[in-house]
């Protein structure tokens, strides 16, 4: 399957087929064999946003300059990651600097922005005073936070999540993976657009339509978008 993605990559690069036909291609080979009704979650939100990255990474990839990266640099406000067949694991700890691990990957610094490309695992650490912004798309494999962020937004596909941590606001985008949320007891607001999938949240949550809100006062708010894959919250005490 790898082999025949890699062909289709060889044309997009080639000019012999347009971003939007490969998109079409690697779909049809992702997901050959499951039924046909299955492949109407294609049509929603941020699955060809995900296989453009993929396309893109690939293209990148194929040029060279891909190597294990371990490494540390000064604090960034803006994490952005995207692995290809690849973990993602995200912790913040009482250090000065960001600590890097990844295999088979590109880094690249813009102002207070960091960007990180990759073809296998993603390991970072970064420092618990200076909350950041992550950004983080994983191409089959598993993406798991643990610290304290200040804006999380994920895009898993065919992968599962699984977070940790405190955080102002999260955008979750998952298809064919489930999310595990732990986070401390406070007011938070949970927007759910979900087409497969169960839900799973502590007593004490009001619902209104899609909304979920608990407590009151200064709420944080949980975005999720869910296609094939169940959502779990857990507080903690």
């Amino acid at each position: 399957m790898e082999e025949v993605i890699k062909k289709i990559i060889d044309m997009l690069e080639s000019g012999k087929i347009t971003v939007e036909d490969a998109e079409k291609l690697i779909r049809a080979v992702r997901e050959s064999g499951k039924r046909e009704k299955e492949y109407r979650f294609f049509d929603f939100g941020f699955i060809p946003e995900m296989v453009k990255n993929a396309i893109h990474s690939a293209f990148i990839y194929g040029k060279g300059g891909f190597k294990e990266i371990i490494t540390e640099i000064p604090p960034k406000e803006i994490i952005k990651i995207t692995a290809f067949n690849g973990d993602i694991d995200v912790k913040s700890q009482k250090i000065n600097n960001i600590k890097i691990k990844a295999e088979n990957a590109k880094l690249e610094e813009k102002g207070n922005e960091l960007l990180i490309n990759s073809y296998g695992d993603v390991e970072i650490l970064v420092p618990e005073e200076n909350k950041v912004s992550l950004t983080l798309n994983s191409y089959s494999g598993e993406i798991e936070l643990q610290g304290n962020f200040k804006k999380v937004e994920t895009r898993s596909y065919s992968g599962d999540i699984f977070i940790d941590a405190e955080f102002d606001e999260m955008d979750l985008n998952t298809y064919n993976g489930d999310s595990k949320i732990k986070t401390k007891r406070k007011p938070v607001i949970i927007n759910f657009n979900t087409y497969s999938g169960e839900i799973e949240l502590p007593e004490g949550f009001k619902k209104e339509g899609n909304v979920y809100i608990y407590g009151e006062g200064e709420y944080k708010k949980i975005n999720v978008r869910n296609y094939g894959g169940d959502f779990e919250l857990k507080f903690k005490e």
